[in-house]
């Protein structure tokens, strides 16, 4: 289930005070929430045989926080898909990021993952957040068949990253999506 608890503004601020107020270093910050994202990503494997971990990083700390937990992951078959180029990823991110490359873990540079990935666990550190779409459907979706249509006609940022089929979408008596029930459907 997705948690709001702060605002990336307020998350922001915390990690400037940690670091200003209690001289905590970026790189602990960013390897302390890559070792909590890994130990949360070998409990969601645990009952896996040999799975296949797939960690799309994007710029900035969230791409640090996949590239730090990607070097936690040790013994799982870890890919990571940055969607920018090597030379463009810098600062802290850029420390976790040569843990990687000292790992020799699988990087694809500066490309999406291709749409028929196949793997047991995607961990999504390119925004934080992402965009998805609840779609009711009796017919098998994928999400091929949802972006391409949508491609040109608006923002690619506006485009959902991933099309989750549920049943119904949950509604209050006063007809109000009931966002908490919602996300719940895609666990």
């Amino acid at each position: 289930m997705i948690m709001r608890i702060i605002t990336a503004d307020q998350a922001a601020e915390l990690d400037q005070k940690a670091m200003h107020d209690h001289g905590i270093s970026g790189i602990e910050l960013m390897g302390s929430a890559g070792q909590a994202i890994a130990d949360e990503a070998r409990e969601m494997v645990a009952e896996i045989h040999d799975p296949k971990i797939i960690i799309i990083c994007g710029k900035g700390n969230n791409g640090g926080d996949g590239f730090a937990a990607a070097a936690c992951l040790d013994g799982f078959n870890v890919y990571i898909y940055s969607l920018i180029e090597a030379k463009q990823i810098v600062g802290d991110a850029a420390h976790f990021h040569e843990n990687c490359i000292q790992k020799s873990i699988d990087i694809y540079y500066a490309v999406d993952p291709p749409e028929d990935l196949s793997c047991d666990l995607i961990i999504d550190a390119e925004w934080g957040e992402r965009v998805q779409a609840f779609v009711v459907s009796e017919f098998q979706i994928s999400n091929f068949n949802f972006r391409n249509p949508l491609k040109g006609k608006i923002s690619d940022f506006k485009i959902p990253k991933e099309f989750i089929q549920v049943p119904s979408i949950p509604r209050n008596e006063l007809g109000k999506i009931e966002y908490p029930q919602l996300i719940e459907l895609q666990q």
